[in-house]
């Protein structure tokens, strides 16, 4: 690194938002060297900056390459600029209510991330690159156009909390059941016919909803979640329920508005489990 983009870098990390702004003036002056060490152009990084203004954000960290917090809406921006890589200190990231077709790319680089959320968009599919967010710890992405769960979700291994309730999803990839640290999965409203028998394997889950699906046969293997609280299974066509669910000791299982000629075994409809 050059003197000149030293001192430059100076005044970017300043804490001093005018000093920021005469910063990036001055970017134009070392154009290529600038590009080359932040991965993105001049223009991305002042389309970055006018985002960051337009949030409390920018008015309460010590300067913007080290935000820890990011929240996007349609009243901020119509997309996310490119330059969000450079947000190396990023942790948590809302963006929400912006009509995003494709996963920004940049965002597979944001290798401190634990929380993400992208909301109410247009987003059907995600890139292979998601799995570099190897510090992902809560995932919501509800209110798509999701019709499947990527099965890249599987490499997310930190997972603990995931959200895809309110798209179009019919089944489940066994991949999700790689994640062996997940304690909530939130897929109410969707189109689920089935699970997979795989979903024994998530021993770790708390809560389990699948409210408002359409789901008519639940496998056996759901009674190996000994440490499940919560399985909201309301408003779904269930024809019947398997023996196996007595083995949820600690669970309040919800069935409200499910067929009234659902064949429950007695053992299980004497448990207590059950609410109607």
């Amino acid at each position: 690194m050059t003197i000149e983009l030293e001192n430059l870098m100076r005044f970017l990390k300043s804490p001093d938002k005018t000093q920021v702004e005469m910063g990036l003036g001055f970017a134009h002056l070392f154009r290529e060297e600038f590009e080359e060490h932040f991965k993105c152009s001049i223009e991305d990084m002042h389309e970055m900056h006018a985002l960051l203004k337009k949030t409390s954000i920018w008015y309460k960290e010590k300067n913007f390459l080290e935000i820890s917090r990011l929240f996007v809406n349609r009243r901020c921006v119509i997309k996310v600029p490119k330059a969000i890589a450079m947000l190396e200190e990023l942790q948590e990231l809302h963006v929400n209510n912006i009509d995003l077709t494709d996963f920004p790319f940049e965002m597979c680089e944001l290798k401190k991330l634990s929380f993400l959320s992208l909301t109410n968009g247009l987003l059907q599919n995600l890139p292979i690159g998601i799995k570099n967010l190897k510090t992902l710890e809560v995932l919501f992405l509800q209110s798509n156009r999701f019709k499947e769960i990527p099965a890249v979700i599987g490499e997310l291994k930190k997972l603990r909390t995931l959200c895809f309730h309110n798209n179009q999803i019919q089944s489940l990839p066994v991949e999700i059941t790689n994640l062996e640290g997940l304690i909530s999965l939130e897929l109410q409203r969707n189109q689920i016919t089935h699970l997979p028998v795989e979903i024994g394997n998530l021993q770790g889950l708390k809560t389990f909803s699948l409210e408002n699906n359409l789901l008519s046969h639940l496998p056996a293997e759901l009674g190996n979640l000994k440490g499940l609280t919560a399985l909201n299974l309301i408003n779904n066509p269930l024809i019947s329920l398997p023996e196996e669910l007595c083995n949820l000791k600690q669970t309040r299982i919800y069935i409200a508005q499910t067929p009234s000629n659902m064949i429950i075994p007695k053992r299980l409809a004497k448990s207590g489990l059950l609410i109607r």
